[in-house]
């Protein structure tokens, strides 16, 4: 049974306020499909919804009732959703207070602005390969037309051993996709009491502990949190023929 995907969709998208207007949480800004607009976190949840993924976790804060309001409990596309809101947290206090609501030992961790159409199925099994590491990171090497700099660094053995450092001679730069894999324990590593950040904070305790693999994929990456990163994948789903989630796909599960 695959795990659940907890999405980390609570931020107030100041980068695409242009496109949001602040009327909508960034994850719900309107992409075009076949002439009716669908908000983005539906392209998401059809993909994972596709490769097998049965619950997900959506991490709201903003705005929050615009997701209920629109999926509802997503017995209408069968998928489960449940929500989870910590209040105004950083990202791992977000994922650590989301844990309550999951019973497996794995749960992966998707940010809500990122379009990433890993093989979920291959994820996790590179993910198993390695039972002592805490987290793997899915990064992306191919950055030819992306004004996304690249930020983890990796050696040959496809370790992470740096997160936002220079590189060197014996490793390389790549860029994280926000698509995680975690075993339960990871949360362990911090205070119970603190608020912290997942790349701040739980980045560099794991990866100085070396318990952080590298999952590297060619699949396409799309991140809609600024104006242009939003038109490209508009453009991608008219050119690829991407889908939302519809409701009337529960009639195939």
């Amino acid at each position: 049974m695959m795990p659940t995907v907890i999405i980390l969709a609570g931020g107030r998208g100041t980068r695409l306020k242009e496109v949001t207007q602040d009327k909508m949480p960034k994850p719900m800004v309107p992409v075009p499909y076949q002439g009716v607009n669908y908000p983005f976190i539906s392209f998401l949840l059809h993909r994972l919804r596709n490769q097998g993924i049965r619950q997900v976790v959506i991490c709201v804060d903003h705005q929050a009732e615009q997701f209920v309001s629109y999926f509802g409990n997503g017995e209408h596309y069968g998928i489960e959703i449940l929500y989870d809101e910590a209040g105004h947290v950083k990202t791992g206090s977000r994922v650590r207070h989301a844990m309550n609501k999951v019973k497996g030992s794995e749960v992966i961790i998707h940010c809500g602005d990122v379009y990433h159409p890993l093989n979920m199925r291959r994820f996790l099994d590179g993910f198993a390969e390695h039972p002592d590491d805490k987290m793997q990171i899915a990064v992306q090497g191919q950055l030819d037309g992306m004004d996304i700099l690249p930020n983890i660094e990796i050696d040959k053995n496809q370790r992470i051993v740096g997160y936002k450092t220079p590189g060197s001679e014996k490793t390389r730069l790549v860029l994280g996709t926000c698509v995680l894999a975690v075993r339960r324990e990871v949360m362990s590593y911090l205070p119970q009491s603190m608020d912290f950040s997942l790349t701040k904070d739980l980045y560099p305790i794991l990866i100085a502990r070396n318990l952080v693999g590298a999952y590297q994929s060619k699949a396409a990456f799309h991140e809609v949190g600024n104006p242009d990163g939003y038109l490209r994948f508009c453009q991608y789903v008219e050119n690829d023929g991407i889908q939302p989630l519809l409701q009337q796909e529960v009639q195939c599960v």
